[in-house]
């Protein structure tokens, strides 16, 4: 039961604008995320797979479903299979500060099956308050400063993230896991 969201009192539905990717091996800096949620149910999965080429950042694919931790590890090892991404320089880290190490084996059980594994890892970072991290993004969306990929215009996953980005505001009870796992 999603409510379509029109505009957004922080981000713009002006600010969402599209560019065909480059090659991978062209971008500056290549790097998948994870919010990975630690509930089992309720809270979306968010994987954003970004490019970094100068100032601007490419949203080149996006998982953002309500789904099991398994299920995000397989559209990894598909993406990674159908892209080729073994080829290229990426970093891959999932958010959070405790049980990442059940994160990581639910990737590293996939990898298990596949016969070869993807070096995901933890951010043990401190991330501070969720809020104003993501908000403190804005002012590259209004620059324009970030593009989606042409390619991912209608897909399901783009469009999730794009919802959430718009409903973002603080106070909201919308889920916020794709521009989590985006800032």
């Amino acid at each position: 039961m999603n409510t379509h969201v029109q505009d957004g009192k922080i981000f713009k539905h002006q600010y969402i604008h599209y560019k065909k990717r480059l090659k991978l091996s062209q971008y500056d800096a290549l790097i998948m995320y994870g919010d990975l949620s630690y509930k089992a149910q309720g809270d979306y999965k968010a994987l954003i797979f970004l490019g970094k080429k100068g100032r601007e950042f490419h949203l080149l694919k996006a998982y953002v479903r309500q789904s099991s931790r398994t299920e995000a590890a397989i559209w990894l090892y598909d993406l990674y299979e159908d892209w080729n991404l073994s080829k290229y320089n990426i970093s891959y880290e999932i958010e959070g500060l405790f049980a990442m190490d059940e994160f990581v084996n639910d990737f590293d059980t996939e990898g298990d099956i596949r016969g070869y594994h993807i070096p995901v890892v933890s951010d043990e970072d401190s991330k501070g308050n969720k809020f104003d991290r993501i908000e403190s993004m804005e002012g590259y969306w209004q620059r324009n400063n970030v593009f989606i990929s042409k390619t991912e215009e209608e897909d399901p996953d783009v469009l999730e993230f794009i919802e959430q980005l718009l409903a973002f505001e603080k106070g909201s009870t919308t889920n916020d896991d794709g521009p989590d796992a985006f800032q």
